[in-house]
């Protein structure tokens, strides 16, 4: 999955920028805006249901698979253990199994319930039933998991919702964009090509932004290589996304939206210490809150301050080489507050952006190597004797700043010519 966001990125960047920027002073659409910024549609109940099922069948069939190694977590708790919660325990699974791929089937819930017309507090109501139908229904010979009901929905959710948008904005291009775009749309938006098709959705109009896609979606992507002195090296990608009607054009506004209106991913792959593959993997979501602006246009650029308040879900996932331990660490971000302020003007594009959460982490204990070499595994959980990791709650606070300049009278803000790089 992370493979599929570089080459979307990649795609986007090279292939699809047009020409020349277009115009979009008189052309720029407010009920196209508002249309794609609100996501309004009927839920499609019965769809939804089957799709869930295809997943889960999906998900059956690697788990079946894989039988001797899933048969080492069978317990066959007995019928009436199942729906008691005296009995929910956290499992024993493979980091990379609770923390990754768990995860990721969450998404998959999340993103084909928003394609089939659920906001996202529908969408996620979906996953978290779905991810209980795994555990208490399709998992019969293993006792309930905690850590399974927590991540699968709740890192799914940003995960999800960033894909989701991503899959909007490939398929936003007026008139259905060139072949680049077409191209784009039944490859990294290949589930949405064919929900459309069973909707009857068209592309709606509007304006084009620096890309060929809708200009009522902000964006802005980032592709970088790093080459470290101690011979870690690796690709990284940051990319947002967000559809908030009016953004970045002149005018006061100030609104609530509760349509998962603001999206952002980080993902890096690489190599560290002895040539160890590392990874690193995060995404946020803005599920809810208020946007509001005061922007006026001044000699070619957008002078005045922006922000936002809202409600955010997070996920990280970073493993890496240190001091010669493989390390491992996932934390979800539990819904929390978000704030951000944003200021414009001669070219300047500054932002700062602070974030609160409990957290629910999968930590990998650096120290155990030592422990088990002085003390052994008495009294240690199983947990940590077999995959070297431990669960734990906590809170995290983030913080962010990040000032650029393009240039007094070169170009409006991402998402009005220039694209947001």
């Amino acid at each position: 999955m992370v493979t599929r966001v570089l080459a979307a990125v990649l795609a986007m960047g090279v292939g699809l920028a047009p020409a020349a920027e277009p115009d979009l002073g008189g052309r720029y659409d407010l009920d196209v805006d508002e249309e794609l910024a609100g996501d309004l549609r009927t839920p499609h109940y019965g769809r939804a249901a089957a799709d869930m099922v295809l997943l889960l069948a999906i998900g059956m069939g690697i788990y079946w698979l894989q039988r001797d190694l899933n048969a080492q977590d069978w317990d066959y708790p007995p019928l009436d253990e199942r729906f008691d919660p005296r009995y929910l325990r956290f499992d024993n699974n493979q980091h990379l199994t609770n923390h990754l791929a768990h995860p990721f089937a969450g998404a998959s819930y999340y993103g084909f319930a928003r394609l089939d017309g659920f906001g996202p507090g529908g969408a996620f109501a979906v996953s978290a039933a779905t991810s209980g139908a795994w555990e208490y229904v399709l998992e019969f010979r293993e006792r309930v998991s905690i850590n399974d009901l927590v991540v699968t929905p709740v890192a799914g959710a940003p995960l999800g919702e960033f894909l989701h948008q991503l899959d909007d904005y490939v398929h936003s291009a007026p008139g259905g964009g060139n072949t680049a775009h077409k191209i784009a749309a039944v490859t990294f938006g290949l589930p949405g090509t064919l929900h459309r098709l069973l909707d009857g959705r068209h592309t709606a109009g509007g304006s084009p932004d620096a890309l060929g896609f809708n200009a009522a979606f902000q964006h802005r992507f980032r592709l970088a290589y790093a080459q470290e002195t101690t011979g870690r090296r690796g690709v990284e990608v940051e990319a947002e996304l967000s559809r908030m009607p009016g953004a970045d054009r002149p005018g006061r506004r100030g609104r609530f939206f509760a349509a998962g209106n603001f999206t952002e991913l980080r993902a890096g792959a690489g190599f560290g210490e002895g040539e160890t593959p590392e990874h690193d993997l995060r995404a946020r979501a803005t599920l809810l809150g208020w946007y509001g602006q005061d922007l006026a246009r001044r000699g070619g650029d957008l002078w005045g301050p922006s922000g936002r308040l809202g409600l955010d879900l997070g996920y990280e996932y970073v493993r890496r080489r240190v001091f010669g331990h493989d390390d491992a660490m996932a934390l979800v971000h539990l819904p929390g507050p978000s704030a951000e302020a944003r200021g414009r003007g001669a070219g300047f594009d500054g932002r700062l952006q602070l974030a609160a959460h409990p957290d629910f982490a999968g930590v990998q204990a650096l120290a155990l190597d030592p422990w088990l070499a002085r003390h052994g595994e008495e009294g240690l959980r199983t947990l940590l004797t077999k995959q070297g990791y431990d669960y734990g709650l906590g809170w995290s606070l983030h913080a962010r700043s990040r000032l650029e300049w393009r240039g007094g009278g070169r170009g409006g803000p991402p998402g009005e010519g220039r694209g947001g790089g």
